[in-house]
């Protein structure tokens, strides 16, 4: 069955330690050479404002938005993908970055 994992905190703080956020995918893989058959990775600032969106399951968020560093806090993430199974599956969660 296929699974998304997605961790619960980040620290884009220059460390080199849990600088990026992204989903970790499980079944959702294709014999075409991308990733996914079809994904959306988005994320949401408090105010719902989408301040992250990706269609590459390789892509992560590096805490910025508007090309400067997002305020520390709690963010909403939802993932959207086809996976290997042929069923849409639609994950979403919180996420705390840390700074």
């Amino acid at each position: 069955k296929s699974r998304v994992y997605v961790p619960t905190a980040f620290s884009p703080n220059g460390d080199g330690l849990n600088e990026y956020f992204k989903p970790v995918s499980i079944f959702l893989y294709n014999d075409k050479g991308n990733s996914i058959y079809d994904y959306t990775f988005e994320v949401y600032n408090r105010w719902g404002e989408m301040v992250f969106d990706a269609k590459d399951v390789n892509d992560s968020w590096d805490g910025t938005y508007k090309g400067k560093p997002a305020q520390g806090g709690i963010y909403l993430w939802r993932v959207d993908a086809l996976g290997l199974d042929g069923e849409y599956h639609t994950y979403s969660g919180r996420v705390t970055l840390i700074r």
